[in-house]
């Protein structure tokens, strides 16, 4: 079995793929963001984990009833999903994957 055969597949169908950037620009127009949910979608996306409410406070400058409005709009736009977690989590997601 050529081990070297399977890589250069793997890598050739990964480089047809859309980036996730690609993908988020394509199923919702940036216009149809406010600034501050663009704001808390950028730090879900950069942060690569979940992140709590007061994290995302912390991070964006904003204040918990901004957060709040702004994570309720991306969860509405299927962008950002709830964590079943004891203290409440937010995680970007792909659109079209359910979470």
């Amino acid at each position: 079995m050529d081990h070297g055969t399977d890589t250069r597949n793997l890598e050739n169908s990964q480089m047809d793929e859309p980036s996730p950037s690609a993908a988020i620009a394509s199923s919702t127009p940036v216009e149809t963001l406010t600034s501050a949910e663009a704001r808390v979608l950028e730090s879900l996306q950069t942060s690569g984990c979940p992140l709590t409410r007061r994290q995302l406070e912390a991070q964006t400058g904003m204040s918990g009833e901004q957060v709040d409005t702004a994570v309720q709009g991306l969860r509405e736009k299927r962008l950002v999903g709830k964590l079943n977690t004891v203290i409440p989590s937010y995680s970007f997601r792909y659109p079209g994957i359910e979470v």
